[in-house]
């Protein structure tokens, strides 16, 4: 069975990710794959490529910086305890105990 998404195959034996510049220098990296084209703002998405399927996606800004996202003060225990005390104590422990690992 052939993966559903690209993340799911990171040798790229069927999907596959790539620029225009990427996809121009080595046509032969599409064949029989599922293709997702990063596009520039600005550059044309060609309709000849020989690949099983085509999904370009242009981008917004040359560079994204990604805020940085902290736990903060996040408590697994305390959420058990607090909002989780109907569970059943076997199915709490199991939580627990995964929690510890």
């Amino acid at each position: 069975m052939q993966p559903y998404t690209h993340a799911e195959d990171p040798e790229g034996c069927f999907y596959v990710t790539l620029n225009l510049v990427q996809l121009q220098a080595d046509p032969e990296l599409v064949k029989n794959k599922h293709v997702r084209l990063d596009l520039k703002a600005g550059e044309e998405c060609p309709t000849n490529i020989d690949c099983l399927s085509l999904a370009p996606r242009w981008a917004t800004a040359e560079s994204v910086e990604m805020p940085e996202l902290t736990m903060g003060e996040f408590d697994w225990h305390k959420t058990l305890t607090d909002e989780l005390t109907p569970l059943d104590p076997e199915v709490r422990l199991f939580i627990e105990d995964r929690l510890n690992s």
